[in-house]
């Protein structure tokens, strides 16, 4: 079961404590972390969250969704230097390169907050992080949509820019959060406070972010992975017309729960939003993926091919570190998930939603590319793109499925300069 304040307090009664869900959506705390928050028996739940509560009204310590999340760090949390983040983010260059990755995103950065993330990833990539950041500044604008000072110009250029600002519309699958049509299972003598899910946005600010985002000629992006809140967000895009040229102008995260009535939807919608999802959840989660849904809902989730049967931008993605997986963003570990359908213990899921080889690298390569604002400069081999390229240890389309897991990256270019991989252990 979920740890309470009463169990944490066991561990110190004079020092915070936090532990945040794997899902990175929720996390509890101990009394003392309650307190420094400010948090008791009298404080509202946050926008986009809740307070866990016992049977007397009391804080129990739970703090469901990112609201309450937000809220206790806020109030609670140390806020790091500048160079002590620097420093944190260099650490990951030979990370970043032993996995092959050069381009990513960070879709979850606090625009203004100290330090300032566009200048933090800016500055590490001078000092030697050989890695392109497009940035997705979490909405803080509430119900108006000139709640957030507008991009300049010079945020939105550059390897490291801001490509689009980003709302939460729900939980999680595996937290029991996301808002699903359907009532999630319960174990004997569980009791959930929100039995589908919760949504955690409103009409309203959607329609304040979306015209931020319209104004300022960046992506939408909403993290939204139960079929519940994808009704909601496609009816509220239902009559709205893009507004980028080059790239879709809406993303949505994750779309666990992506039914095919919705696809057919979005098949009529003007405006047609691009997808990522991560084939890495059910892979590593199953266990909380089988105790939150039915079989038939189970087999249902992350339609990889349906996805990619009807769009053409849509990507395959980690959402590091967001699972309980050591090794969340190894992509040869999403490439064989999606390509067998099983998960870490061999269990299958929806095979019939599994994809080729070439289909899961093309949505790791050329087709995530579409998702953001990379088309036609990374992910293909042809004239006009960038060099960027890795050797592997095996040809994929020769590789046995169930090991495709076991690739590893033997070399890394970056513009055509080959780049030094970190030493193995």
């Amino acid at each position: 079961r979920t740890p309470l304040k009463d169990d944490l307090d066991q561990v110190s009664a004079d020092r915070p404590v936090f532990i945040r869900r794997s899902d990175y959506h929720s996390a509890v705390v101990n009394s003392k972390a309650l307190e420094m928050a400010g948090i008791d028996r009298n404080t509202p739940d946050p926008e986009g969250g809740a307070f866990g509560r016992d049977a007397n009204g009391e804080p129990d310590g739970r703090l469901i969704e990112l609201g309450a999340v937000r809220f206790l760090e806020a109030h609670a949390k140390p806020v790091k230097t500048f160079e002590s983040a620097v420093e944190s983010l260099l650490k990951l260059k030979d990370h970043y390169l032993s996995h092959g990755i050069l381009t990513t995103t960070n879709m979850m950065v606090m625009r203004g907050s100290d330090p300032e993330p566009l200048t933090l990833y800016r500055e590490a990539c001078r000092r030697g992080l050989p890695v392109d950041f497009n940035l997705y500044a979490v909405w803080q604008g509430g119900e108006d949509s000139s709640g957030m000072p507008d991009f300049r110009a010079d945020e939105l250029r550059g390897p490291v820019r801001y490509a689009g600002v980003k709302l939460f519309a729900d939980g999680s699958i595996s937290g029991k959060t996301a808002a699903v049509r359907n009532p999630y299972k319960t174990a004997e003598g569980e009791k959930l406070d929100y039995p589908c899910g919760m949504m955690t946005l409103e009409e309203p600010v959607f329609l304040a972010a979306l015209s931020y985002a319209r104004r300022n000629g960046v992506q939408l992006s909403i993290h939204i992975m139960g079929d519940r809140s994808i009704d909601a967000v496609l009816d509220w895009l239902s009559d709205v017309d893009p507004w980028l040229a080059d790239v879709p102008s809406v993303r949505l995260e994750h779309a666990s729960l992506l039914r095919p009535d919705q696809l057919e939807r979005i098949d009529q919608m003007r405006l047609k939003p691009a997808f990522t999802t991560q084939i890495i959840f059910p892979f590593a989660e199953w266990r909380s993926y089988r105790a939150s849904l039915s079989d038939a809902d189970f087999n249902a989730a992350y339609p990889v091919k349906s996805i990619a049967e009807r769009l053409d931008a849509f990507a395959l993605s980690s959402d590091a570190p967001c699972t309980t997986w050591a090794d969340p963003d190894s992509v040869f570990v999403s490439l064989a998930a999606a390509v067998t359908r099983r998960d870490a213990d061999d269990g299958v899921f929806g095979p019939d939603e599994a994809v080729s080889v070439g289909t899961a690298l093309a949505l790791y390569t050329g087709r995530a590319a579409l998702v953001m604002p990379e088309n036609g400069q990374i992910g293909v081999i042809e004239p006009g793109a960038r060099a960027n390229f890795i050797r592997l240890s095996g040809n994929p389309f020769m590789t046995a499925p169930s090991k495709l897991a076991e690739l590893r990256v033997t070399g890394i270019w970056r513009d055509g300069a080959k780049l030094e991989l970190p030493k193995a252990d």
